[in-house]
């Protein structure tokens, strides 16, 4: 297991690794940029699962300082944890979408072989 995620939970770390392993196999060698990136994706993944757990744990309402019904705070940090785990896997061309998208736009492009033909 990759050491660098060593202060994540088992979960991210087999995920940060299974990611790390299908971006090499397609890109091969991950220059600095991409390790930033996949930094900054381990760390949203991290908030994703806290704010699920806090959010089953508590429920989508919780009682505020008047004992009113309020929204949980955590559903905002995992909302916009999931929207940017959702935006770093377009990035990268991990979706389904991302990949379809990519293949139509490579299938656009002509090549130069194809040019001088």
């Amino acid at each position: 297991m990759n050491t660098k995620y060593k202060n994540y939970s088992k979960q991210i770390q087999s995920w940060m690794s299974k990611l790390e392993t299908t971006l090499t196999k397609e890109l091969g060698e991950l220059n600095e940029s991409y390790e930033v990136q996949l930094s900054l994706l381990a760390d949203a993944f991290d908030l994703y699962l806290k704010s699920k757990q806090a959010i089953d744990e508590k429920g989508l309402l919780i009682k505020d300082s008047r004992g009113g019904d309020v929204k949980n705070p955590a559903i905002s940090s995992y909302n916009s944890s999931a929207l940017f785990i959702e935006k770093m896997l377009n990035q990268f061309a991990l979706t389904r979408m991302s990949k379809t998208k990519l293949k139509d736009q490579l299938d656009d492009e002509v090549s130069p072989i194809d040019e001088f033909v």
